[in-house]
């Protein structure tokens, strides 16, 4: 019999994101293994019948999120109102599914510690793949953000089996506690590697940048080479897949972002695109630029983006990233 896993996270698997795509990237490496992995997650548009709480679809376990507990922050309500349904539900799916391990897609307390203490109950094994480790803020401060992933860090973690560790410096840390870890920084699709297209009616050399511009990513310095190589007269265009940031009167970061991105003339915000959409765009490209500050968050957590833009075999410009 394959031995069966079940990712539990607190995001929509109906709705595009970062995570979901790295976990159905998981998913795939999980197959090519031999395994047979599930997803569990919410979606806030899903019709039930017969009474059932929650739907399961090919792999796909999907509960509809209902905000049944007020909490200040938004990522806070998330966590304890979907830890609610595992709480009424993941002993059922546990055996319903016969389940041999449990992957949590978190790093906070909140939604780690119940889904450990089920999962124990029941003599299922039970990790956890941890990437992203914020540093101070106020803003995480108020948001519950730093209490959750500290206390994960401090004492969640330790009652896990083990770590699935997405830098070294994860895989540090769990030797550190003396769980076992296996290191997993990023996904290259292997049938990607040999689809090639021709663009030849492109004439400016192309960069692509897949980035919300966040300010760990650096846009400012970007934008400010970019404007250079176009005060030189070279041929050059950017084309950032993403949404274009909005003026805010209580952000002067981004107020300095808008004015960067209004001096450079061969722009492309791309909004959402669909994965063959955007591979096609990523195939297109002279060269990408992954641009990241020497922070906490940058030194726990491995961009996924580093092997999509290596599997497409273009020069890459990338700082350290631990």
């Amino acid at each position: 019999n394959k031995m069966r896993v079940l990712i539990c996270t607190s995001f929509s698997l109906t709705k595009s994101s970062a995570g979901l795509n790295k976990m159905n990237n998981l998913i795939k490496g999980l197959k090519m293994q031999g395994l047979e992995p599930y997803i569990c997650g919410f979606s806030e548009e899903i019709h039930y019948s017969h009474g059932k709480n929650y739907l399961i679809k090919d792999n796909k376990i999907i509960f509809k999120y209902t905000e049944r507990k007020f909490r200040h922050s938004k990522s806070l309500s998330i966590n304890v109102n979907s830890v609610c349904f595992y709480k009424e539900h993941l002993a059922t799916i546990l055996k319903n599914l016969s389940i041999d391990l449990v992957i949590i897609y978190s790093t906070f307390s909140t939604l780690l510690e119940p889904i450990i203490k089920i999962a124990k109950k029941n003599k299922v094994k039970v990790t956890a793949y941890v990437g992203e480790l914020f540093a101070f803020s106020l803003k995480y401060l108020l948001n519950g953000v730093l209490y959750m992933q500290y206390r994960a860090y401090l004492f969640s973690f330790k009652l896990l089996d083990g770590l699935i560790c997405a830098s070294p410096s994860w895989e540090y840390y769990s030797k550190k506690i003396k769980k076992r870890s296996v290191l997993l920084p990023t996904f290259i699709q292997e049938q990607k590697l040999n689809q090639r297209k021709n663009f030849d009616n492109k004439r400016s050399f192309r960069i692509v940048v897949m980035s919300n511009l966040s300010k760990r990513e650096l846009p400012l310095i970007l934008l400010k080479s970019i404007s250079k190589l176009e005060d030189l007269k070279e041929d050059i265009e950017l084309y950032i897949i993403g949404q274009k940031p909005k003026y805010s009167l209580f952000s002067p970061r981004k107020s300095l972002l808008r004015f960067s991105l209004s001096k450079i003339k061969n722009l492309h915000f791309t909004g959402y695109l669909g994965n063959e959409e955007r591979d096609d765009l990523l195939e297109s490209s002279d060269c990408f630029v992954l641009l990241r500050s020497p922070s906490l968050e940058t030194k726990f957590l491995f961009p996924v983006r580093v092997g999509e833009y290596l599997a497409k075999r273009k020069p890459l410009i990338l700082t350290d990233v631990n």
